[in-house]
């Protein structure tokens, strides 16, 4: 991914940018991994840690979220 921005005499901006559409595709991901996690804090806000914990591996484990870290690192 890519940016340039360019300010010119008179005030105005140019932006281009490159973006690479696995950026765009993990981006979603993420989108929609924090939309379940916001989820699961409302199910479990007044639940004993225990319940929360068992949410939340049930959550990585239904979403692939150890394979969203895998890719992370190799790139």
């Amino acid at each position: 991914m890519g940016l340039r921005v360019s300010k010119h005499p008179g005030g105005g901006l140019t932006i281009e940018g490159d973006l690479d559409a696995s950026v765009v595709r993990y981006t979603q991901e993420v989108a929609e991994y924090a939309q379940r996690l916001s989820e699961v804090d409302e199910r479990t806000r007044e639940a004993p840690l225990e319940m929360v914990e068992e949410e939340l591996e049930k959550l990585r484990a239904s979403t692939g979220s150890a394979s969203l870290r895998a890719s992370k690192a190799r790139s």
